[in-house]
Parts: structure tokens; sequence; C-alpha cells
């Protein structure tokens, strides 16, 4: 028993909670989700170069893309009033490698987000 408390100590030090670890020429896309008070009308998309990596609803996800890849992140709310700030202070943080790369919340219906696209790759940057 000894034994097995001190992995589980070991692994509450050394263990990496919640991350993916990305092969070489892959970075690391977390989404974080503070939702407001109404977190069943949070739905999320995440494409990668235009297709369709990962979907979720108030809880957020961590997965490993192409370092070269397009990334596009959008956020909705069914209720069409954000996660910010009529029903409490709701807010998601987009992070690349382990750094914030973008914060929202306060939107209507929907808001995207890109990174690393090329002028013109995406519907919301035309040429």
């Amino acid at each position: 028993m000894k034994r097995i408390y001190s992995l589980f100590i070991a692994f509450l030090i050394f263990g990496n909670w919640g991350y993916a670890q990305c092969p070489a020429g892959q970075k690391q896309v977390t989404i974080q989700i503070t939702p407001d008070g109404y977190p069943n009308e949070i739905t999320w998309i995440l494409r990668e170069n235009g297709t369709a990596i990962a979907n979720g609803n108030f809880n957020g996800a961590t997965v490993c893309v192409n370092e070269t890849s397009c990334i596009q992140f959008t956020i909705y709310d069914s209720a069409n009033d954000g996660i910010c700030c009529n029903f409490g202070n709701g807010s998601y943080s987009i992070l690349v490698n382990g750094a914030v790369v973008h914060t929202g919340g306060n939107y209507g219906a929907s808001e995207i987000f890109e990174t690393g696209c090329p002028a013109g790759g995406a519907c919301s940057n035309p040429i």
C-alpha cells in the first residue's frame, strides 16, 4: 500500500493532467471554457485546414495538429447572448503549445478565431 501511495504522489507531482503529448512536427491546441449560467447553450467546433477534427459543449479539449495547419475555432451560443456577461462571467481561451493566443466570451450567436491561416485562406479572412 505504501508503494501505491508513493506512486500516486509521484504522479501528482510529475504527471501531466489533461494535455496531449504531441509528436514532433505537431502543435498542441487546447480549448478552455468557463461557462456562464447556461452551459447547455454552448457548442464549439475546431477545424484543421477546413476539416472538422473536434467538437464539444461547455467542456474543452486538447488535440494535436500539424505545425503548419490552419486552425479555425468556432464557438456557438444557442440563446445568441454569448457566455459573458448577461448571465455570468463566462469565457473561453485558445492555447497553442501552452501559450494563450486568444480569449473571448462577449459575443452573440457565434465567434470565430483563426490561427496559422494564410491570407484569404478562410471565409472569415477573404483576400
